[in-house]
């Protein structure tokens, strides 16, 4: 079943309470995925780590706990994102431990330091630039830093229900080409099920 463009578009960018709403079923439908690329991502105690496009937060707090020396940034362009993000991360954030910036990647890259792991789930369909928003996710990690992204790509089984007004899928060799062209090589594709969403490591060159 196709996904109505008024739907499709909260998950882009939250608005309102059906935004937030949305966003709140969405974690939690994707949450064994997400759980899947934080595992992969090998996060180790004292990295600095940054989510972009961290919605309503739930990968924040599994960060947060699974490694509590660990230091979270989250991003997310949306206030009502960032709202509830902030409401679910209010310990961590009092604790100093993680912090949350209303912003694209793009417009924080020179500002906010450098991170030896960068997590990106299911955001790049949004993007209006696929090669400029992986260049700055690139300046920001160190070299060798890792970034994990969670995507459904092209032709697999659910991309045909979501409008391709709102929602923009690559093919393997796209994601892999424009890695390539943002200083990062693919070390790792991880199929989390059959002609379903998949988990790509990057490594900064």
């Amino acid at each position: 079943m196709r996904r109505p463009e008024f739907i499709a578009a909260q998950s882009g960018y939250a608005r309102g309470f059906l935004g937030r709403l949305i966003a709140r079923i969405m974690a939690r439908e994707t949450f064994a995925d997400n759980a899947r690329a934080v595992e992969l991502l090998d996060i180790r105690d004292g990295d600095r780590v940054i989510d972009i496009g961290c919605g309503p937060g739930a990968m924040l707090e599994m960060i947060a706990v699974q490694h509590p020396d660990a230091m979270i940034v989250g991003l997310d362009p949306s206030p009502a994102m960032i709202e509830v993000a902030t409401r679910r991360n209010a310990r961590a954030i009092n604790a100093e431990q993680t912090h949350i910036i209303e912003a694209r990647v793009e417009e924080v890259s020179d500002q906010i330091g450098q991170f030896d792991k960068a997590l990106c789930a299911h955001v790049i369909y949004f993007w209006r630039d696929l090669e400029a928003g992986l260049k700055a996710i690139a300046d920001l990690l160190v070299s060798g830093g890792r970034l994990a992204i969670l995507c459904n790509p092209t032709g697999s089984a659910k991309t045909s229900s979501f409008p391709d007004s709102i929602y923009t899928f690559y093919e393997m060799a796209e994601l892999r080409a424009a890695l390539e062209r943002a200083d990062m090589s693919l070390i790792l594709i991880d199929e989390i099920r059959e002609n379903g969403p998949v988990v790509l490591i990057a490594e900064r060159n």
